[in-house]
């Protein structure tokens, strides 16, 4: 898994928050207590989770472009594989007999295949 830099950024952003606490509690002439700490780590998961719920909803908006994108280059594939084959459909079609039997007259679909702008 890859991190990406708005992660490290809001890590780095983190480290100077806790370094920081941790400078104003000593300034104040006495040790963290236990109490502190407690707090203090409850913060950080507070605010990890935060950052991790951002990274998540951020990956996935990225993930979801990218299929997008991608379903769009296969359907753009496929509209030209329908066209294909209503070519082929029409020059059977339009022959009687092939090789002594008969060929039925198919009509295909002769509506123009959806575009992705039409969607």
């Amino acid at each position: 898994m890859e991190i990406s830099p708005i992660t490290i950024f809001y890590g780095s952003m983190l480290g100077i928050a806790i370094g920081a606490l941790f400078l104003v509690i000593y300034r104040q002439g006495r040790s963290p207590t236990h109490n502190d700490m407690h707090n203090l780590e409850r913060q950080t998961r507070e605010e990890l989770r935060q950052e991790i719920k951002e990274a998540v909803r951020t990956a996935t908006i990225e993930i979801n472009a990218e299929t997008n994108r991608r379903i769009d280059e296969v359907s753009h594939q496929i509209d030209g594989l329908r066209q294909d084959i209503n070519r082929v459909l029409n020059a059977l079609a339009s022959h009687e007999r092939i090789n002594g039997r008969v060929v039925v007259n198919i009509q295909p679909d002769t509506e123009p295949a959806p575009t992705s702008a039409d969607d």
